[in-house]
């Protein structure tokens, strides 16, 4: 199924500003700091405008550093934006519809935010984990029970006994989630 340009078009617009949200995220909770205050140069305490803060372009630009006092910028910073715009060229590759892009756009979203976060300071962060479960186990139920009503029942369910089927389409459904 082909996508409609303007959400093809969103979606990788969304890639790196969701990268750059999640960058925020673990920088600040990893320091325990909470993601809504201002962003500010760690080293001068500038308040980093809006021309500042354009995901990529950014961090191009200015080369990784701070435009008032020239102080690095941490680098994973970057590469989370990237990993968020990769995320989402994966996804757009992937996607069968418009629901299934959004699903795996955020499931790809939260492995990245999970993945830097581990990898800097060795947590799972409690949003994080619980959003990767919902955006993989509710498509899951979704298509287990979609295969029950729209395809009768598959092949699991046609060799259970009628008291067994219950524990077949969880069984079902966790395979698929």
């Amino acid at each position: 199924m082909a996508l409609e340009w303007p959400l093809v078009l969103l979606i990788l617009l969304l890639g790196p500003v969701v990268g750059s949200f999640l960058g925020v995220l673990v920088d600040r909770l990893a320091r325990g700091q909470g993601p809504w205050r201002a962003s500010v140069c760690e080293a001068c305490g500038a308040r980093l405008g809006l021309r500042d803060l354009v995901p990529i372009l950014s961090g191009l630009l200015l080369k990784g550093r701070c435009r008032s006092c020239g102080a690095a910028i941490p680098g994973h910073l970057l590469r989370i934006e990237i990993a968020g715009l990769v995320a989402s060229l994966i996804a757009l590759i992937l996607a069968q519809g418009p629901l299934h892009l959004w699903l795996m756009a955020g499931f790809l979203w939260c492995l990245v935010g999970l993945f830097y976060n581990d990898l800097l300071s060795f947590l799972l962060p409690d949003p994080l984990t619980a959003a990767l479960f919902l955006a993989g186990i509710i498509p899951g139920l979704v298509l287990a029970a979609a295969l029950m009503t729209v395809n009768g029942p598959p092949y699991l369910m046609t060799i259970a006994s009628e008291d067994q089927r219950p524990y077949a389409f969880s069984v079902l459904a966790a395979v698929i989630a």
